[in-house]
């Protein structure tokens, strides 16, 4: 049985037209921590976000943003509105695959 890991990494494909470069970026919802080069910009969405206290979506629904450092849809939402992202699991940031020494699938 595989052990839980507390921590995600995220490629971040870039939206067609949305003029941001494609990016990888670790979170931790325990600790509430989103770490990479693009830690930053992300950071501020979810802070814009979590003030709005929600996001309109294309389609005119609203999703509510409560704690989007903890809960994986809220986070999901914000991102969506800028890229494509690729969730796996992993132990650490230093870590870019899974124990089972699979490859990371890009």
């Amino acid at each position: 049985m595989s052990e839980a890991y507390n921590w995600i990494r995220l490629e971040c494909i870039p939206l067609p037209d949305s003029g941001f470069d494609p990016c990888i970026v670790f979170w931790n919802p325990t600790e509430q921590t989103i770490l990479g080069d693009a830690a930053e910009q992300i950071l501020k969405w979810v802070r814009e976000a979590k003030e709005k206290g929600f996001i309109s979506t294309p389609t005119l629904s609203h999703f509510e943003i409560v704690s989007p450092l903890t809960q994986p849809s809220e986070l999901a939402a914000i991102l969506a509105q800028y890229y494509w992202v690729i969730p796996v699991p992993v132990e650490s940031p230093e870590q870019s695959t899974t124990n089972d020494d699979k490859p990371v699938l890009h």
